[in-house]
């Protein structure tokens, strides 16, 4: 999509057709980062990030600073709801859920870095439990990371990236529906702090069926950055969440459960001279406790399920001839205990697995237009089937302002300990739940159209086997299951681009085919959402910034209804912001503008969240 806008306001305002209710019958028929060593990019201005994006041998998109005050998100899951194909939902009694490219649900999230360290840990991203104020950019790749970052990257790497630059900052803010929002930011040279305090009393149904409602749900994340010199750094995050939810027959309210989760994580990480050590660790702890209409414990329904990731990654990157080479090791512990009520006292049980790696890639600048990257990872669990997964990555600069790319690569996901073993009175554990792999193949074009426009356009093709996925058994009852087949062949556009002194506009439109067949000898069936858009229409003039954000979906094939296909989503916010000077603003917010009710993602029954405003004030000192 192509629209450049020269102080001429009629045109301008065309843009809000896109922002329109859409009919509800619509149908459609070189740099380092070349090796993906995510954790060494600096972006610092918008020219430097479409450079980034050019030279980058994959679909890329990338949210600054700036670009992130423009969603109504405090944290990243909902600033990346947003991302082109993104396919996300808020948390629920289990956390939040985030995928892309067809690939949705708890445990089908892309690889996440902090900083450039996985994050992800026994199926969950984590990403609600990164607050705003403490990132500097968010920056992700698409279809490709295997080699560098392990497993979960069948649909690529999110790497947040943390504030690096001296600030304090401070903001608090009040909404409806009980929301109240604290945050503060302390970084300096050497150490940073951030904090955040979010909650709201009310939020919507759980199910379509409307059989469970969110309601209470209070967040605590804070996160300790310490960098002595240039070679050593540490990072502590943690996470405290409280969410409540009620349960209800025929609109009759039958019972609540109350669960808590809580996750820490902790790296240190050493680098100097081209070799890059990170020792890291990472803690879940998740308590359910649900009870009946006269609030008693109810033990065969109540959980407690404690996971443990800590390891250590080590890379060594150096030069032989015209060839960049990068080639490490990373060996691992997965633990995982869960179990049931039993009177007073919790049945756990402990598993522990090992995952071992190794792993290289080079770099050959072929020539001053063409760069191929190509490389390898090996990985190793236990006595289980070991898995060689290989990438292939072409790029070629057509001028300073055209790039075409292909982009060839295989990936691996264990399935969790959780899938495998956790049982409940609503979940059936699958002890022959097996592995899934799969190919990403993409091809793609990027182009400078003027020095304040960019157009991405990325084909692509995923073929899986043995996806796994959540079945249904009976309606009490589900079971993490292996599909015998799951291909998505999808198309995705990107536009993003300063039309005036005073518009902006970004859109991305996702189309795709996602499909599985469910055991051997069945036919393909449709799965998850196959048309996504999303866009955010900015205006600034003077002290005031504005912008109208809207999300579309159609042609949904709901989890709960796989031969349906009909349905809709639509999700209208917007946001005002006035800058009274450098250290004063306030924010002014609404949610979901509309009031509508769908699905928030394909893959669960989770109702968008009600029509509420917010409005923040901060200080920066």
């Amino acid at each position: 999509m192509y629209f450049y806008v020269e102080n001429e306001p009629k045109k301008v305002a065309a843009l809000f057709m896109i922002f329109g209710i859409l009919p509800q019958s619509v149908s459609f028929a070189a740099e380092k980062l070349d090796q993906y060593n995510l954790d060494e990019i600096v972006v610092t201005a918008s020219q430097e990030k479409i450079k980034q994006e050019l030279n980058t041998p994959a679909t890329t998109e990338i949210f600054t600073a700036e670009d992130i005050k423009n969603y109504n998100g405090s944290n990243v899951q909902e600033v990346l709801e947003y991302a082109a194909g993104a396919i996300a939902a808020q948390p629920t009694g289990v956390g939040s859920t985030f995928g892309m490219r067809g690939l949705t649900g708890a445990s089908r999230n892309p690889t996440i870095l902090v900083d450039g360290v996985p994050l992800n840990m026994q199926g969950f991203g984590n990403l609600d439990a990164i607050p705003v104020n403490a990132v500097e950019r968010i920056e992700i790749i698409r279809g490709t990371g295997a080699v560098l970052y392990g497993t979960d990257t069948l649909t690529g790497v999110i790497n947040i990236v943390t504030k690096q630059t001296p600030q304090i900052s401070a903001s608090a803010g009040y909404g409806s529906r009980g929301k109240r929002l604290a945050t503060l930011n302390v970084s300096e040279d050497k150490f940073a702090m951030a904090y955040t305090h979010d909650r709201i009393a009310e939020r919507n149904w759980y199910t379509a069926k409307k059989t469970s409602k969110g309601m209470w749900m209070e967040k605590h994340s804070a996160m300790l950055k310490y960098k002595p010199n240039d070679n050593l750094s540490m990072r502590y995050m943690l996470t405290d969440n409280q969410n409540d939810y009620d349960k209800f027959t025929a609109l009759k309210k039958t019972g609540s459960n109350e669960t808590n989760i809580v996750f820490h994580d902790l790296n240190v990480a050493y680098n100097n001279k081209g070799l890059d050590v990170t020792v890291f660790g990472q803690k879940r702890k998740y308590k359910n406790d649900a009870y009946n209409a006269a609030y008693e414990l109810m033990p065969k329904s109540s959980l407690r399920r404690t996971s443990w990731n800590y390891g250590v990654d080590a890379k060594y990157n150096f030069d032989i001839g015209k060839f960049n080479i990068t080639a490490g090791a990373e060996v691992a512990l997965e633990a995982d205990s869960h179990g049931n009520v039993k009177g007073t006292s919790f049945d756990l049980d402990m598993i522990k697995r090992h995952r071992k790696a190794v792993y290289i890639q080079a770099v050959d600048n072929m020539t001053d237009k063409t760069t191929l990257s190509f490389g390898g990872r090996e990985v190793m669990y236990d006595d289980m089937k070991n898995e060689f997964l290989p990438s292939l990555q072409l790029l070629h600069k057509l001028n300073n302002k055209d790039t075409v790319f292909l982009n060839v690569n295989k990936s691996f996901r264990m399935p969790t300990i959780g899938d495998q073993y956790s049982d409940s009175d609503s979940m059936i554990f699958n002890d022959n739940l097996g592995p899934e792999t799969g190919w990403n193949y993409e091809i793609g074009w990027k182009k400078l159209l003027s020095p304040r426009e960019f157009l991405k356009v990325s084909l692509y093709h995923l073929d899986i086997s043995n996806r796994i996925f959540t079945q249904k058994i009976d309606d009490e009852h589900s079971m993490v299951v292996n599909a015998n087949k799951f291909k998505n062949t999808g198309l995705e556009v990107s536009y993003e681009g300063v039309l005036s002194d005073h518009w902006s506009f970004k859109t991305s439109v996702a189309y795709s085919d996602p499909k599985q067949i469910d055991k051997p000898g069945a036919d393909f069936r449709n799965c998850d959402d196959k048309l996504l858009i999303n866009s955010v229409l900015g205006y600034k003039n003077g002290k005031l910034a504005t912008n109208l954000l809207h999300q579309y979906a159609a042609m949904r094939y709901l989890s709960y209804a796989p031969y349906s296909g009909n349905g809709i989503k639509q999700y209208l916010s917007f946001n005002a912001t006035y800058q009274f000077d450098k250290e004063n603003s306030v924010k002014f917010a609404v949610n979901n503008i509309l009031n509508r009710t769908e699905e928030m993602a394909a893959s669960r029954g989770c109702l968008l969240p009600y029509r509420d405003w917010f409005i923040t004030y901060e200080r920066t000192f």
